[in-house]
This record gives structure tokens, C-alpha cells and sequence, in this order.
């Protein structure tokens, strides 16, 4: 992890919309596990609020699909950057319309 660095840290994330880092961050690595006997999507939006997310209209920056019972860890060369904040959820389908829960850590670097 480097200096500028942090992790954030959510045993069950789910098909609720849930605030990592409000303002200008970049995702600079993951480790998440799908804890659910389905296939699961694990959902990033740019957004500052949790509030500002409708699960299954609002359209993700970043999807991870995450297999059966299964997981990956990643530290990203190129971060993705988030203007305004970063939010995820955790849904049974890209489009997002049923619950899963995810173990997740993730490494933000502030912009």
C-alpha cells in the first residue's frame, strides 16, 4: 500500500448502495470474494453519495464479475479514477436487480 494510500473494508456488501470515498479518488487495487452459491457482480459508480446511485439505472463505471463461490485480488498499473466519489454494490446481474453479498477490501489512492 502506498503512502497516499487506504483500505477500505466491507464483510457483506449487497444489492444497497454503499459510500467508499466521497471526492476525487482512483482505485488502485482489490481483493473481493463472492460468498454467495452465484455468479456475482461487484458494482462501482461515480458518485459522492450513496443517495445519488438507483440500482439498476444508474450506470456503473466499473463491474467486476466475481464466479461461484469464488474471488480476485488485483493491484491496478493504471488506477481508475473517480471524479466525485466511489460507491459499490453487490447484485446478482450487470443489470442489478437482485441482492449478493461479497466480502471486499479495496486500495484507494487519493487524486
Amino acid at each position: 500500500m502506498g503512502l497516499n494510500s487506504e483500505v477500505f473494508s466491507n464483510l457483506a456488501v449487497t444489492d444497497t448502495a454503499v459510500l467508499v470515498k466521497a471526492g476525487a479518488v482512483a482505485l488502485s487495487g482489490y481483493h473481493v470474494f463472492n460468498t454467495v452459491a452465484a455468479a456475482t457482480y461487484l458494482m462501482f459508480y461515480d458518485a459522492a453519495a450513496a443517495a445519488d446511485v438507483t440500482l439498476g439505472t444508474t450506470v456503473p463505471k466499473f463491474c467486476l464479475g466475481l464466479p461461484t463461490s469464488g474471488g480476485a485480488t488485483r493491484s491496478l498499473a493504471k488506477p481508475i479514477q473517480f471524479t466525485l466519489g466511489i460507491v459499490i454494490s453487490s447484485l446478482d446481474a450487470t443489470t442489478g436487480h437482485g441482492p449478493a453479498i461479497s466480502v471486499i477490501e479495496l486500495e484507494i489512492t487519493k487524486s
